[in-house]
């Protein structure tokens, strides 16, 4: 935070405003001497903080924040706005008039999974600022609220603190709980023990949110022991400009019996489920590894991903989410034995440990598969939601315990695995091996290499010339290389599929809409040049953007070139079922820029979607062009194909043409739009210029 926000009020637990209270005036002179190094406490708050430009885009945004979206800075700072993330419900909530200064929806996270939050524009709906709120759980909320009440003669401490998390006063039952008498200038963290971090977090994001947290804590005595206590804060109010601070209270949970049998779980569990949560595996595998370290006996981690909970939670909504959630762990229980570990980690992903497999690695592997199976089979059987059915499918990677690794490796080689999984075709399971950590390596290396490609503008646009049946020059496509500094010159084919996966592929497709359009604008002043239309690719998720056609439409008007030059080529995957491409591509041909399918035949479309989209090309695979001249089957596609478009008034371009028999063939069938070797092959903008002024 920046500032306080105005007007908050002292709240209690129940939620009753008092009247401001004031800070002492030798407070006030300390804290306000704190003012200039808030800026850079915002980097480490434990809740996102956002600041847009005036465009819409973020224009910085704090480590939280950025975690939560899955983006690095350089990906998220004037690439991006709120937009980008949000499900189609969101984007709707997000844009339409607010009464209040909260807007609760669900974001999506560039590196997958979501987060349901609440986010506040701080000083009203016209404020650049935003801060990001995880909703809390509300059975969890009220299971908090019941502790308390039936507390009433607990031992408690009252303490003061501000926004830092200092202490700065406390009462003697605060000390005489936790046995620390130098408790001014000291952390909340200091004495708390287990995650304290992640407590931390939940504490200010309840406090900004709400005007109050309360929660289960582990404290931490003066003497090293702990004991569970429930912590609660109410935030007071300040003056402008000092930071904020809290008033807390202490309750040992221990001696009121809290924590016997029907008492809440302790934060070791997950809330929703039950089921042990990361913690808590992290533990158990830790003991498991010290066991083996003394005793040889094979144990395996399991870790699985449910497939589509994300399409069932957008569609369906997080209630129904919740359920399956609870429905599998079910399953997960009822499938492996009783002194196996079932956890859930978050989200839908979830882990299984299995222990004491036999002494044998293969018979421990062959065990952990045998299970692993047994569970994916388990969770394909139809799911059960009163008047639907939902079929689930999930991802499996299976990891045997290794003596010499550490609990995070095991976790990550699991990860690893279960991510295999998922890239080979889902529903399915896969056993780690080290191949897959260099694999992993090599990867981690690319993406960081594609970082500062983006960064520091490593790509170029080559062009490959398209003809008519006269051989004249008629257009060209832009086909994107990155220029490695050690690697040369690198084909889109070995770096798109990572870009799309790690989310660059939105900044590099920016790139090239603005390349492709300086590069139409110079042609334009040129005679022979500028008549030439120019066609770029535009991918699946880049379209899929919310404010892709005012993206596009700021391009076009920052450079003023004359859109009918410039195609967008689309996939038959894009534009497959979707009447939101309708509606974008009808607002961008309002524009002037015109379409193309690509890759025409290879993929899921139909006689319906040419003729409800506005298309003015089809542009046939180069798969079948190869194979014309020698397999029938193919001809008869691309004779189809051409017929079919001739009826419905498209152009159709022919790529991939190698040889003088497949013109032949294709002048013979009625094509008159070519592209391949035969003519040219991408050529950088200087030989492509001189190579169409040569043939004027």
């Amino acid at each position: 935070m920046t500032e306080p926000p105005r007007g908050v009020r002292e709240r209690r637990p129940g939620g009753a405003a008092e009247t401001d209270a004031a800070l002492p005036a030798a407070l006030c002179q300390r804290v306000a001497a704190l003012g200039d190094a808030i800026e850079t406490m915002v980097e480490t708050l434990p809740f996102a903080s956002f600041e847009l430009a005036p465009d819409g885009r973020f224009a910085a945004a704090n480590a939280c924040g950025r975690a939560w979206l899955g983006c690095a800075a350089d990906e998220l700072i004037g690439q991006c706005s709120p937009q980008d993330f949000l499900t189609p419900s969101g984007l709707e909530r997000w844009l339409s008039p607010q009464d209040d200064d909260d807007c609760e929806l669900t974001l999506l996270s560039r590196r997958g999974g979501q987060r349901r939050v609440a986010l506040r524009r701080v000083g009203g709906a016209g404020s650049r600022r935003l801060h990001g709120f995880s909703v809390a759980d509300e059975a969890h909320r009220k299971a908090r609220q019941r502790i308390v009440a039936q507390l009433p003669r607990a031992r408690r401490g009252l303490l003061l603190a501000d926004e830092l998390g200092q202490v700065l006063a406390a009462d003697r039952g605060f000390t005489a709980l936790t046995g620390r008498q130098a408790l001014v200038r000291s952390r909340i963290a200091d004495w708390l023990g287990g995650d304290a971090e992640r407590v931390q977090q939940l504490m200010w994001e309840g406090l900004l949110a709400q005007g109050y947290w309360q929660g289960e804590v582990l404290a931490r005595r003066a003497d090293g022991s702990g004991f569970p206590a429930w912590l609660g804060l109410s935030l007071l109010s300040a003056p402008r400009g000092a930071l904020l601070r809290c008033a807390g209270e202490l309750i040992d949970l221990g001696g009121a019996g809290a924590m016997q049998a029907g008492g809440p779980r302790s934060i070791g569990h997950d809330t929703l489920t039950g089921l042990p949560s990361r913690e808590q595996l992290q533990q158990r595998l830790g003991r498991a590894l010290e066991a083996a370290r003394h005793r040889p006996r094979n144990s395996a981690l399991l870790l699985l991903d449910l497939d589509n909970f994300k399409g069932l939670n957008d569609t369906r909504g997080h209630g129904v989410g919740d359920q399956l959630l609870l429905q599998v762990a079910q399953r997960l229980r009822h499938t492996v034995r009783d002194g196996d570990l079932v956890a859930r980690l978050g989200g839908d992903e979830f882990a299984v440990l299995l222990e004491s497999l036999g002494e044998l690695s293969a018979d421990a592997a062959r065990h952990a598969g045998g299970v692993a199976e047994k569970i994916r089979l388990a969770l394909a059987q139809p799911f059960q939601f009163g008047d639907f059915d939902f079929s689930c499918s999930a991802s499996i990677g299976i990891c045997l315990l290794d003596a010499d690794a550490t609990v995070g490796e095991l976790m990550q080689r699991a990860d690893l695995a279960m991510y295999e999984a998922k890239r080979i075709g889902r529903n399915r399971c896969q056993l780690f091996d080290r191949k897959l950590l260099s694999s992993h390596a090599e990867r981690t290396e690319l993406e960081q290499a594609l970082n500062r490609a983006v960064r520091r503008q490593q790509f170029e646009l080559h062009f490959q010339p398209q003809v008519d049946a006269q051989r004249r020059v008629v257009g060209a496509e832009g086909l994107l290389r990155w220029r490695h500094p050690q690697r040369g010159l690198v084909s889109p084919a070995a770096f798109m599929p990572l870009a799309e996966a790690s989310g660059l592929i939105h900044s590099i497709g920016d790139w090239v809409l603005h390349a492709a359009c300086a590069q139409l604008l110079a042609w334009q002043q040129v005679p022979a040049l500028r008549a030439l239309q120019l066609a770029v690719n535009v991918s699946a998720r880049q379209f899929a953007q919310p404010d892709f056609v005012s993206r596009v439409a700021g391009i076009l008007e920052r450079y003023r070139i004359d859109a009918t030059c410039l195609k967008l080529e689309l996939t038959e995957s894009t534009v497959h079922d979707s009447a939101d491409t309708c509606d974008k591509m009808e607002a961008l041909g309002r524009l002037g820029i015109r379409f193309a399918m690509d890759d025409f035949g290879t993929g899921y479309s139909s006689l319906a979607n040419l003729t409800q989209l506005p298309l003015s090309q089809l542009k046939i695979d180069l798969s079948f062009v190869h194979t014309m001249t020698g397999n029938r089957a193919h001809a008869i596609v691309v004779q189809t194909t051409l017929g079919m478009a001739r009826s419905l008034g498209l152009e159709v371009v022919a790529e991939g043409v190698e040889t003088e028999d497949q013109l032949a063939l294709l002048l013979e069938q009625g094509c008159s739009r070519f592209q391949g070797y035969l003519f040219s092959r991408p050529l950088p903008a200087p030989e492509f210029e001189r190579w169409v002024q040569q043939r004027c």
